[in-house]
């Protein structure tokens, strides 16, 4: 599908005081931001506003390509915006979709936003299960996770990038699911889907006892909440194991081509 349509596509409604033209360049959100996340190749910051901390995700680009590219596909702003629309209809937990903005000149996205409420105060999950946070936090995050992820994958939606970085966790051990641009809805969820989706999860800990634990809680409570009947655990392993060692391969393949 090509899109040339229309220039200018929103959806949502922009908090006060705010205009579009807030939001249009990197230079612009940084001077109202309050934290900066992220500034390569997206910039993630928090700003506020009269009705709390927003986050907007303003969209860059990896490589040229993708630009060039950017006439066939939907923004990566507009696929962020519906899929936290729809987790949100599946009780999963992900930050409060507010707006989205995408700028296109003859099919080519131009500027490409995407605006939540904040989950602040937060940790991200993985320096939190390395931190010696209370073992109780810990294992609330996690059965809460597990919920949220079966929830998700209970309506046929996967994520394609659980790594722990995309998880936020609040000061009463709620995750919220984030970096939604790359997940997709399918007309059918088969158990190898499902593995595949969760093989990019870790548990990693500084202490092994710990992260067996909560490995277990976590298959055990998605079990409970997705009502799948097969022990998802040892599948699992392996399904990790295989993604670990594509991974080295990459690896390997970009220093012998002199890739970075």
């Amino acid at each position: 599908m090509l899109h040339f349509t229309r220039p200018v596509e929103t959806e949502g409604q922009l908090p006060e005081p705010f205009t579009p033209r807030d939001f249009l360049n990197k230079d612009s959100i940084t001077s109202r931001a309050e934290k900066i996340y992220k500034t390569h190749p997206n910039l993630v910051a928090r700003i506020p506003s009269e009705e709390g901390p927003l986050v907007v995700k303003w969209f860059g680009w990896r490589h040229p390509v993708h630009f060039v590219l950017s006439p066939t596909f939907t923004s990566r702003a507009f696929a962020s915006y519906h899929m936290a629309n729809a987790l949100k209809g599946t009780s999963a937990r992900t930050p409060e979709p507010l707006y989205v903005y995408t700028h296109r000149h003859g099919g080519f996205i131009k500027e490409n936003f995407f605006i939540t409420r904040a989950i602040h105060p937060h940790t991200p999950l993985r320096p939190l299960l390395i931190s010696g946070a209370p073992e109780d936090l810990l294992k609330a995050a996690i059965q809460d996770l597990a919920r949220s992820i079966a929830r998700m994958h209970t309506r046929r939606i996967l994520h394609r990038d659980l790594t722990t970085a995309n998880f936020l966790v609040n000061e009463t051990g709620e995750v919220f699911i984030i970096d939604l641009n790359r997940a997709r809805q399918v007309t059918s969820l088969s158990t190898h889907q499902r593995l595949k989706d969760l093989a990019r999860l870790t548990f990693k800990s500084n202490d092994g006892a710990l992260e067996n634990l909560l490995s277990t809680l976590f298959f055990n409570s998605y079990q409970k909440e997705s009502g799948v009947r097969l022990n998802l655990l040892e599948p699992y392993h392996q399904y990790r194991k295989k993604l670990l060692w594509k991974r080295e391969l990459k690896k390997r393949l970009r220093r012998l081509t002199g890739r970075q």
